[in-house]
């Protein structure tokens, strides 16, 4: 019962960590630079002047098409909807550097989305995305990917080409391996993959190859006891901040 306990509070804990981290959406800089809409009619009043539009909580379930006509877009959240799927017309917001689209239905990001070449910020949790398989080698811009809670059974090989990721969050999907390709993610700060299948790791989660990881969460996994210690005492050199259990607050 008490360990039944512990899990739960376990499982708890990251679902609010995830949710906090995702829900907050565009960052500061651009909440102070620019005009958010907050709708489409207002947005379609003067589209050329759209750069943040934020339809998140619309209870949406079909994409809008006229989004399209935002050609000076830079950021767009579409969380909290029913969306089931992302059309290729995104691909016309040529200058779109931040997407969210948490908390809705989709089964895939479609290829347009990994083929954006100035995209930074991209999250997609709490959906049903079981499959990233297209090139990611065009998201040379990117620094923060977010695909926790969705049903992920593997991590991409291309996921090294994100040379200047800072932050990977693939926490609770079904994850079994880590390919030996993550090393190449010598930038990361923050990387989340609680909740996976994990068990052997410490090949990979090595502070010889992420160097400047500032936290590492690892919780809920089957990760076996001497792993554990292999990675605690690695990236105890570099003072990173290792999680099997949940924080104390």
């Amino acid at each position: 019962m008490k360990m039944k306990y512990i899990l739960t509070l376990n499982l708890l804990w990251i679902s609010l960590l995830s949710y906090s981290q995702t829900e907050s959406a565009f960052p500061q800089e651009i909440i102070d630079k620019y005009i958010i809409f907050n709708s489409m009619e207002e947005a379609m009043l003067n589209p050329t002047q759209v750069r943040v539009l934020d339809l998140s909580n619309k209870k949406m379930d079909v994409f809008p098409e006229k989004i399209a006509t935002f050609k000076n877009l830079i950021a767009l959240n579409l969380s909290n909807n029913q969306l089931k799927i992302i059309p290729p017309s995104i691909s016309q917001l040529k200058k779109l550097q931040y997407l969210y689209a948490n908390h809705n239905q989709l089964t895939f990001l479609p290829r347009e989305v990994y083929s954006n070449t100035d995209l930074q910020e991209l999250t997609a949790s709490f959906n049903q995305i079981s499959d990233v398989h297209y090139d990611l080698s065009n998201l040379k811009k990117l620094s923060s990917l977010d695909l926790s809670n969705n049903q992920l059974e593997e991590i991409p090989t291309e996921i090294g080409a994100l040379i200047n990721l800072h932050k990977l969050n693939l926490s609770y999907n079904r994850i079994r391996l880590l390919p030996q390709e993550m090393t190449s993610l010598i930038h990361l700060e923050y990387l989340n993959l609680s909740g996976n299948q994990l068990t052997s790791v410490s090949e990979v989660l090595s502070s010889d190859f992420f160097r400047h990881l500032e936290e590492l969460y690892l919780l809920n996994n089957s990760i076996l006891s001497f792993e554990k210690q292999v990675i605690m005492d690695s990236f105890k050199k570099i003072n990173t901040k290792v999680y099997f259990i949940a924080p104390k607050k």
